[in-house]
């Protein structure tokens, strides 16, 4: 594995020197992702599995290789290609898998004949260039692409379907169960040992029933928040045209405990696992669209959630949610998904 350039690697990296040969392989499970930018860089023969975001992401003038690497189950895909520009991005040999969003993505090029050159520049255009843009990579046919942009299950629902170590994805005939939830299982202590930071949040909600409660009083409202950043007046609140029925259908009563579908969404910065990252919230009326802080559910989308239209980081779940304490706490079900809205 060599590199030419500068890797951005957020978090860690295990390093694991196989045994049967002197390959060395880099899983990368407790990185957001390998976040490569200016420079040239070859990755070859590794397992890229688990991130938190995507595989592999690629920008600002980066000519990569990608040859024979195993590139599975990372949270919303496995390579992404931002604004690129010039550089040649060559996909050969590799395994793109079990995604819930796609093996492939080519970000859209915004119009940009709207835009100065010092709005481009806050895009991320560098000044040595005249637009925004990303040339094509190559992809060979070599490449085995499969079991993308599926359904993620709830994370009960993929404890029961599967038979292997949850941290290394390894089949073995003596699996060992988490003494906590039951579901869970390990191939070794181990493995056991490095799934803990991602396994204490999932852990509680293999347990059973359990729910989420929100202080109203803490939370804040999307079109003040989106309203004003610091001194900066930002646009006004939207939604997404696409999205069939919002803005519609009955407001959530906040005296009733009758429950409703809410949408959970992440956004687009890179956070670690159980970070308090800000999420948003809304019922189909958008009566109630607030957003908050909470490290379990943040976790929960990243688990679980579909990818947001931009292709980027976001990701969205649904949840039942209902009203209790006279408005004043807003309680979320995690111990089962909400069915898919249009919304």
């Amino acid at each position: 594995m060599s590199y030419l350039g500068t890797v951005v690697k957020v978090f860690f990296v295990t390093r694991i020197q196989t045994q049967e040969s002197s390959t060395t392989l880099y899983t990368i499970t407790d990185l957001v992702e390998y976040l490569l930018m200016e420079g040239s860089y070859e990755l070859v023969s590794n397992q890229i599995y688990e991130n938190w975001c995507w595989g592999v992401m690629c920008k600002t003038r980066s000519s990569c290789s990608f040859i024979n690497n195993d590139i599975f189950e990372n949270k919303c895909g496995g390579v992404n290609i931002g604004w690129n520009y010039s550089a040649t991005v060559y996909i050969d040999g590799n395994t793109i898998r079990d995604h819930c969003g796609p093996a492939l993505h080519v970000i859209n090029i915004p119009t940009t004949k709207n835009h100065t050159q010092e709005e481009m520049e806050m895009m991320g255009k560098p000044k040595d260039e005249n637009d925004i843009y990303t040339s094509l990579p190559v992809v060979t046919d070599r490449n085995i692409i499969r079991d993308n942009d599926k359904v993620f299950l709830h994370p009960s629902k993929k404890a029961e379907s599967i038979s292997v170590c949850f941290y290394c994805h390894k089949t073995a005939t003596n699996l060992k169960l988490c003494s906590k939830c039951k579901k869970a299982l390990y191939c070794s202590k181990e493995c056991q040992k490095r799934d803990f930071t991602k396994h204490k949040h999932v852990c509680r909600i293999l347990l059973g029933s359990y729910t989420v409660p929100i202080q109203m009083k803490d939370v804040s409202d999307t079109s003040e928040a989106n309203n004003i950043h610091g001194n900066v007046t930002l646009t006004q609140r939207s939604f997404n045209p696409q999205l069939s029925g919002i803005m519609e259908g009955p407001k959530p009563d906040r005296k009733s405990s009758k429950e409703f579908i809410v949408k959970i969404q992440s956004g687009y910065e890179y956070y670690s696992r159980g970070s308090k990252k800000t999420l948003t919230l809304y019922d189909r009326s958008t009566d109630l669209d607030i957003q908050f802080e909470n490290a379990f559910l943040y976790h929960l989308i990243l688990e679980c959630g579909q990818l947001g239209t931009n292709m980027l980081t976001s990701k969205k779940i649904f949840c039942w949610a209902y009203f209790e304490e006279g408005g004043s706490v807003l309680r979320i079900r995690t111990d089962t998904l909400a069915p898919y809205q249009t919304w």
